[in-house]
């Protein structure tokens, strides 16, 4: 039973706006071209922005860990039809459609799924993926609880 404290709309928002960044993040976790990193103390000549070569490492980190994060998360749910539509629609680097995922879903656990059922259960893919999903970054702003409490 979902609580009547939380709201359900926003906390699924929050959710689809953490897998939407996957994509991109992993884009930069994975690249395969990293330049040796010259971290030095010494005062550099520039803009005095700071080593970039640094900068990029650093941003690679942690793109590497919101990944890591949001790729554990789906995993950890109990729910595999769950876990299917959400690594479909957002871990996969494609572009299904969400009547790709509904095929999909059906060849692998031979349900079938309307248009209208296979939305609901994103959504409630993306309630239970906030449920449990640490604090993470939204939109370049601090730590942030993916669920949402009424006011």
């Amino acid at each position: 039973m979902i609580n009547d404290k939380i709201d359900v709309k926003k906390t699924i928002e929050k959710a689809k706006q953490v897998l939407n960044s996957y994509q991109r993040l992993h884009r930069v976790e994975i690249k395969e071209s990293i330049q040796a990193s010259v971290i030095s103390d010494l005062p550099g000549g520039g803009s005095g922005s700071g080593n970039s070569s640094e900068n990029k490492n650093i941003s690679r980190m942690e793109a590497s860990q919101y990944c890591s994060i949001v790729r554990h998360v789906i995993r950890a749910i109990e729910n595999d039809v769950y876990q299917q539509i959400l690594t479909d629609v957002y871990i996969k680097d494609s572009d299904y459609t969400g009547k790709d995922v509904i095929q999909n879903i059906s060849s692998s656990f031979g349900a079938s799924l309307s248009e209208a059922q296979y939305y609901r259960k994103k959504n409630a893919a993306c309630y239970c993926f906030a449920e449990i999903c640490p604090p993470l970054p939204l939109n370049g702003e601090d730590y942030s609880d993916l669920v949402v409490y009424k006011r």
